[in-house]
């Protein structure tokens, strides 16, 4: 009984150790930064939330949505995204909130080098006039920034 237990954990910890290296690596450094970027404006939304900051939330949800458009953009080929790399960006937004837990007192920071970031993409890259599922980049991010409002349960 021990050693499976123990086989169990080795391997959730060896299959954590490669899926996080293999997204490293299947990634370029902008859909790495755009990934984490994703994760801190999650984490955004959320906190306002508790803090009872609709507005700040509703900003956030439009940052995250923005974001993942911008991500999912830069990594859209041929009517899809690949699944490996869909996995790639979760893991490391994943790895976002026990760091912003951790450290909140670089949460602003992040905010605004995330928001920073982003609106470099967006205005030194095509990523904008790639029609994502048959819609235009800005009608994906209204339209995830919608669903994002209200899965938070913010009121539009």
């Amino acid at each position: 009984m021990l050693n499976k237990l123990f086989t169990t954990i080795a391997l959730t910890l060896i299959t954590s150790i490669f899926s996080w290296c293999f997204a490293a690596e299947l990634l370029d450094d902008a859909s790495r930064n755009l990934a984490k970027c994703e994760g801190v404006f999650a984490y955004g939304v959320n906190r306002f939330m508790i803090l009872n900051n609709e507005g700040a939330a509703k900003v956030m949800a439009l940052q995250q949505a923005r974001t993942t458009t911008t991500l999912f953009a830069r990594n859209y080929q041929n009517g899809t995204i690949a699944g490996d790399k869909v996995q790639a960006f979760k893991e490391i937004r994943r790895k976002t909130k026990p760091l912003m837990d951790n450290k909140p007192e670089l949460f602003e920071m992040e905010i605004d080098a995330c928001t920073e970031y982003v609106s470099h993409i967006l205005q030194t890259t095509d990523v904008t006039k790639v029609r994502l599922w048959n819609k235009e980049f800005f009608e994906v991010v209204n339209q995830m920034a919608r669903k994002i409002r209200e899965a938070a349960g913010i009121s539009s």
